[in-house]
């Protein structure tokens, strides 16, 4: 999963959406979230909002939740943008916060 990242292509956008929708596994997930957020395709927006408040075991820090924000943020849709949105009504303070942050970057750039 590793790799994937560091040879970010579109052409596993489809896999690592599939992974992360439906075989969650903490071992390899915040990998999942890097290779996204390194690919920066609009198609995995749905998958990314979908799993913003998923808690992976151990990330107390919510480095995968954060990760997902910094896809969405480097992403840049209207659908991306509206994810981070979704992200700031998050129950957890660290997530929340991270997508404020984000927000507020997006604001200044208009």
């Amino acid at each position: 999963m590793w790799a994937v990242s560091l040879v970010p292509d579109h052409r596993f956008t489809p896999l690592l959406c599939e992974l992360l929708d439906n075989h969650r596994y903490d071992a390899y997930i915040e990998a999942l979230a890097d290779s996204l957020m390194e690919i920066a395709d609009e198609r995995s927006v749905p998958s990314i909002t979908r799993a913003l408040n998923y808690h992976v075991y151990g990330d107390d820090g919510r480095h995968f939740n954060r990760t997902l924000i910094n896809a969405l943020h480097k992403i840049g849709t209207r659908e991306a943008i509206d994810g981070i949105k979704q992200a700031r009504d998050s129950d957890n303070e660290l997530i929340r916060s991270h997508a404020e942050e984000f927000l507020s970057r997006l604001a200044g750039m208009t």
